[in-house]
């Protein structure tokens, strides 16, 4: 059997099939994405964390993004992580909830976000950057 990939393996396995992902290569990419050495709460932490920034960036993807969480919330279901320490204390040992992992990262998107409202309005790059994400969390959530 080939010997499982490193966490740096596979962190560069996420951004790159996200990268490429389209309507047009959804299936096949999904499928990869699921393949590619996830295999722990902290892998789907970060899987979570990217297609976030993604959805919440690439408003014309939010739909897609949004059918990608519903694609891995199933895989996960059918094949569940246990918790290893990369989840808060208390909770090692236990199954871990891709809805919920992907709720908490929207509500610390939100938060965060929250907190950058006070973001200089001359800056207007930052300014639109901000809005942007949040302009896009929304939409995910609501997609």
């Amino acid at each position: 059997t080939p010997s499982m990939p490193s966490d740096e393996q596979v962190a560069r396995n996420i951004k790159s099939i996200l990268n490429k992902l389209t309507f047009e290569k959804f299936e096949s990419l999904s499928k990869q994405l699921v393949g590619c050495g996830l295999r722990s709460a902290a892998h789907a932490e970060l899987l979570i964390h990217e297609i976030f920034e993604k959805a919440t960036t690439q408003h014309h993807f939010v739909d897609m993004y949004a059918d990608l969480c519903t694609f891995l919330e199933k895989h996960f279901t059918d094949n569940p992580f246990v918790a290893d320490g990369a989840i808060s204390a208390g909770k090692e040992g236990k199954i871990i909830s891709f809805k919920r992992l992907l709720l908490d990262e929207c509500q610390a998107s939100f938060e965060m976000r929250s907190q950058l409202s006070k973001v200089d309005t001359d800056d207007e790059v930052a300014a639109l950057r901000y809005k942007t994400r949040m302009l896009g969390n929304i939409k995910l959530v609501g997609a």
